[in-house]
C-alpha cells in the first residue's frame, strides 16, 4: 500500500482502479488528507428495513390522501407558517 499524490492519480487512473480490483489498497493524498479508492457493490444501495417501512408508510399515507398538497408558492408558504 503506498499512497499516491492526487496528480498521479489522475495521471493514470486505470491503474488505481486495477490495482483496487485485484485487491490492493489504493490512496490518494489531497493535502494533508488521505482518501481511499474502495469499490461497492449493488448491497451499498440498499435501504434499511426501518427506512423501507418508513417509504412504505409515507406512500399509504399519500395514497389515503392523508396528506398536504402544495401546487403553488403561496400553498408552500401557507403550509410551512401553520407549522
Amino acid at each position: 500500500m503506498e499512497a499516491i499524490s492526487v496528480r498521479a492519480f489522475r495521471s493514470n487512473m486505470a491503474a488505481s482502479f486495477n490495482l483496487v480490483d485485484a485487491g490492493e489498497r489504493v490512496f490518494v493524498r489531497r493535502n494533508r488528507n488521505l482518501y481511499a479508492i474502495v469499490p461497492i457493490d449493488d448491497n451499498d444501495f440498499e435501504a434499511s428495513p426501518s427506512l423501507l417501512a418508513k417509504i412504505n408508510s409515507a406512500r399509504e399515507e399519500i395514497a389515503n390522501g392523508e396528506c398536504v398538497v402544495c401546487k403553488t408558492k403561496d400553498d408552500i408558504n401557507a403550509m410551512l407558517a401553520s407549522l
